[in-house]
């Protein structure tokens, strides 16, 4: 046999590199979708989220939303002492991680700033939370 020539059917090698390229282009997509997933969870992670005195704000309730892949509802108070409380989670997704990041409400009530730590293991989750009451506090 010369080089390059095989027993196969002209049929069957097309298939066969058909299957192949079929499958470099599906590799391929994976990865690239994985390195976009991990790219926007990062810019999420590193999201800014203002530093909001609360002396100024106004004592009431107050709701606030952030949309990101979902729409992130919250519900809390800030009291006459102008500390946030009541906070409470109206919309989050259901996942161990939407459930983790929702105790990040424990450690905003009773504070007068929203720099509080992230809950770990969920830490997009959380900081979307907290955007979400930095927003309900900008909006009048």
């Amino acid at each position: 046999k010369p080089w390059g020539k095989t027993s196969e059917a002209p049929g069957r090698q097309r298939f066969m590199k058909l299957k192949f390229t079929l499958s470099i282009l599906v590799v391929s997509g994976i990865a690239f979708q994985l390195i976009m997933n991990y790219s926007y969870l990062a810019r999420l992670r590193k999201m800014a989220i203002k530093e909001i005195n609360f002396e100024r704000i106004s004592p009431g309730k107050y709701s606030g939303r952030a949309a990101y892949g979902h729409d992130y509802r919250v519900t809390f108070e800030i009291n006459e002492n102008h500390r946030l409380s009541d906070f409470k989670v109206v919309s989050n997704r259901n996942t161990i991680y939407a459930r983790l990041a929702s105790m990040v409400g424990e450690r905003l009530n009773g504070s007068k700033k929203l720099a509080v730590d992230t809950v770990a293991g969920a830490t997009t989750t959380s900081r979307i939370l907290l955007k979400a009451v930095e927003n309900g506090l900008e909006t009048p």
